[in-house]
């Protein structure tokens, strides 16, 4: 009895969670946590990179970043859409060295096991994968990630570029958002991703875990600095 009433609350929970309006239940960060390409299993515990996820209403950021350094290796950025459980996805912007996949719209078949749990099911560049993603949670005040590592260690250094200036902001740790999160995204004209030696040597120590420059529209560089420093984000 007991094994079947965990049963049908397991059941509940993913009904619940796949009958409420999945951007909601997007929105937020999550980390990957499993994942099969190509037949291929693997687990966050063996990769060599940690992969993060953020969603706003009508955009999503990607973040992989290295495991030994905590340097970032991958930034994508792009809008998305949600129609009968297939999420399609629109590549706008990614670091140099993905070029290739700017303009490319993938799709994938979501589900949610709970609403802490996402599962998504399709094809990638040519590559079939199944993956599992978490949502970040947030624990005494900081966001956490298994194994104890403090998500705010591995944040990169935020530029706003616009027409005149750039200004550094950093992320709010305590809510565990991504700063993307407090920016329109319809604002964003394009994001770079600077590492590794480009980075620290533009940017000094500040840039050592990579550096993310987000350039603004001209019409909505003073609103979107507005927002950022009611956010707490600009000092």
């Amino acid at each position: 009895m007991k094994y079947l009433l965990m049963l049908a609350l397991s059941v509940c929970l993913f009904i619940n969670a796949n009958g409420q309006d999945p951007i909601n239940l997007l929105q937020g960060t999550w980390q990957i946590r499993s994942f099969k390409y190509n037949d291929v299993q693997s687990t966050s515990e063996t990769s060599p990179t940690r992969k993060y996820k953020s969603y706003t209403p009508t955009h999503f950021s990607v973040l992989e970043i290295d495991t030994a350094t905590g340097v970032i290796i991958t930034s994508i950025f792009g809008s998305y859409q949600v129609a009968d459980s297939t999420y399609r996805e629109t590549i706008l912007n990614v670091n140099k060295e993905s070029a290739f996949m700017i303009g490319k719209t993938f799709s994938f078949k979501l589900s949610f096991k709970n609403p802490n749990t996402l599962l998504t099911v399709g094809s990638f560049n040519g590559v079939n994968s199944e993956e599992v993603w978490e949502k970040a949670t947030a624990m005494k005040g900081v966001t956490r990630i298994d194994g104890g590592n403090k998500l705010s260690e591995l944040q990169p250094l935020y530029i706003l570029k616009n027409k005149l200036e750039q200004i550094k902001f950093h992320s709010n740790i305590k809510e565990g958002k991504s700063p993307l999160a407090f920016i329109p995204q319809d604002h964003i004209a394009s994001i770079e991703v600077l590492k590794d030696a480009t980075a620290i040597a533009l940017y000094g120590a500040d840039g050592r875990q990579g550096v993310i420059i987000i350039t603004i529209i001209e019409s909505e560089q003073a609103n979107v600095v507005k927002l950022l420093k009611a956010a707490g984000l600009i000092d």
